[in-house]
Order: C-alpha cells, then sequence, then structure tokens
C-alpha cells in the first residue's frame, strides 16, 4: 500500500474519532451501590455535583465494571461523565477530573483534593465545611456562599473565588500566580511561593504568615 494511501486512511481513522467523540456522553442510570461519603477518581472523569438529601450516583456514562462502593468510598478507574447528588462529601480525590455544576448547589459538606484538574461550581451555598486542595495545575472558580473556605494550592493551579462569599477563608498558597478569595469575618493567609493573595471584603481579622514573595492584597 502506497504512503499516501497509509496517510488518508489514518487521517479518514482520526477524523472519524474526532466526530463520535464530539459532545457530551449520554448517561444512564447508575448499578445499585451502597451508602458513600467519600470519592476517589483516577482519569478523565467530569463530575456534575447536584444537591440531595444524601449522597448518590444519579447517573454515569461510565461503564459499570469501572466504578463501585464499599466501606463507605466511591471508586472510579475509568473515563466519562457522573452525575452525583452531594449532601455531605468528606473527600472527592482525583486526578485530572472536573467537577462542576449546571444548577444550584446545596450542601453540608464538600471537601476536594484535585490533581491537574478543574473546578467550576456558580450558584452553591455550603453551609458548613468546603475545602480545596488544587496541585500543580488547572483553573478552579467558585461562586456562592460558604460558612468556611480552605485552600491550599501549588505550582500553577489558579483560584478564582471573589463570588464565593464566606465567612472565614483559610489560604496555603505555593502557586506562581495570584489567589483570589472573599471573606467577611476572618481572612487567615499562608504564602510560601512568588503568588500574591487577592481577597475582597473587609474582615476585622486578617493574617498572614509569608515565607515566599507573594503579597496579601486587599481589592
Amino acid at each position: 500500500m502506497k504512503i499516501s494511501a497509509i496517510f488518508s486512511l489514518a487521517l479518514i481513522a482520526a477524523t472519524a474519532f474526532l466526530l463520535i467523540g464530539c459532545g457530551d456522553p449520554k448517561e444512564f442510570p447508575p448499578k445499585a451501590l451502597p451508602p458513600f461519603n467519600k470519592i476517589s477518581s483516577n482519569g478523565l472523569v467530569t463530575f456534575n455535583l447536584v444537591a440531595g438529601a444524601e449522597n448518590m450516583v444519579i447517573s454515569t456514562s461510565i461503564p459499570e465494571s469501572m466504578y463501585s462502593a464499599g466501606g463507605g468510598q466511591l471508586n472510579i478507574n475509568g473515563i466519562g461523565r457522573m452525575t452525583i447528588a452531594v449532601r455531605d462529601i468528606k473527600i472527592l480525590s482525583c486526578n485530572g477530573c472536573s467537577v462542576e455544576n449546571d444548577g444550584p448547589l446545596v450542601a453540608d459538606t464538600l471537601n476536594m483534593y484535585v490533581h491537574g484538574g478543574s473546578v467550576d461550581l456558580k450558584d452553591i451555598q455550603i453551609n458548613g465545611y468546603l475545602g480545596l486542595n488544587a496541585a500543580n495545575s488547572g483553573t478552579y472558580k467558585f461562586s456562592g456562599t460558604s460558612n468556611f473556605f480552605y485552600v491550599s494550592n501549588s505550582n500553577a493551579a489558579i483560584v478564582k473565588a471573589y463570588g464565593l462569599v464566606t465567612d472565614s477563608t483559610y489560604v496555603n498558597s505555593s502557586a506562581v500566580f495570584d489567589t483570589e478569595v472573599h471573606a467577611t469575618k476572618v481572612v487567615n493567609v499562608f504564602i510560601n511561593s512568588m503568588g500574591s493573595v487577592l481577597y475582597k471584603g473587609n474582615p476585622p481579622i486578617v493574617r498572614l504568615t509569608a515565607t515566599g514573595t507573594g503579597k496579601l492584597i486587599r481589592k
């Protein structure tokens, strides 16, 4: 077979793959799962979070063989999309995942450990603890309200949370880019690198510990 013919076949195959892969994958009802309050994911998974009376998987495009639950933890080892009702998530730990919502989200606890992924949560109401550990890269956006917001970010992880109004915010930044937060009562900041922490609001308590060159700046 000529090289030109091989190239043409490869191009057709690549085009077909891209066309098939376009758009969000279709989600289906999940298999039966026991209760969980922790999530561990390894793969390019998009989590769509919705409000619920309890934590449960609503629908997913991920094959049944690639997820399971036991001991209070949902484990995922695959690629796809999963819609989850959340009320009290102690840990959502993932590599390369995306966390988003397509409507208002109300929960008591949402604690995330995201490595090289992204977060885009809008119009959220977290009545207790909202936590984000963002490692290495990605953009992490928040808007809404939270009683307490904990942020730890490193390297090129960018946090944009001006739109998230909190009572208290704790930031531990080892990032090279700026971190944006909003607090009304307490801002407690540790800066370990060149990225600054920018905050909105007029909290009466502002604390800074800096070992890096970044600054704490009120906007």
